[in-house]
């Protein structure tokens, strides 16, 4: 009797395991939400944002953030096709509990920066200038950023 519930676990976990990978989705930006946070927003672990061709500005397409997701952002074409242009009005990315499963792969980010207290109007004071597209936030945050170009991408921290 106990060979048999043993086996009918093992299947009842096995089954479970399955439906988990099958309902992983795709989701579509922008045709299936207007912006790369709201397809974020709507993506849950396992899940994958895929990024139609194009140049993606303003609110929600920048200091993009998963929110602690197991999730990948792709390009549908890579990075030459998919551009990211933080206008230098922000980030690309803001990382904080993100894993391993947390994906950036095949964007451009582009004219992103981050100034935090003590510099103003964005110039270099010092060497406190380092190039920037993604905050990662203590404890060290382990992610993949795969087939992504930085251009013109900046920081500055009164600390540093």
């Amino acid at each position: 009797m106990l060979k048999h519930v043993k086996r009918v676990s093992l299947v009842v976990f096995f089954a479970a395991g399955l439906a988990a990978i099958a309902s992983a989705d795709t989701i579509y930006v922008p045709d299936d939400y207007p912006t790369i946070q709201e397809g974020i927003d709507a993506a849950q672990d396992g899940d994958t944002v895929l990024v139609a061709d194009g140049v993606y500005t303003g609110q929600g397409n920048k200091n993009l953030d998963f929110h602690g997701k197991a999730i990948a952002v792709r390009s549908e074409n890579g990075a030459e096709n998919c551009i990211l242009d933080c206008e230098h009005d922000g980030r690309g990315f803001h990382f904080s509990g993100e894993g391993p499963d947390s994906i950036v792969e095949g964007l451009t980010i582009t004219n992103g920066g981050a100034v935090s207290a003590g510099v103003r109007d964005r110039q270099p004071l010092d060497n406190r200038v380092r190039p920037l597209a993604a905050e990662v936030e203590p404890p060290t945050v382990v992610l993949a950023v795969e087939d992504t170009v930085l251009r013109s991408v900046f920081a500055a921290d009164s600390d540093r």
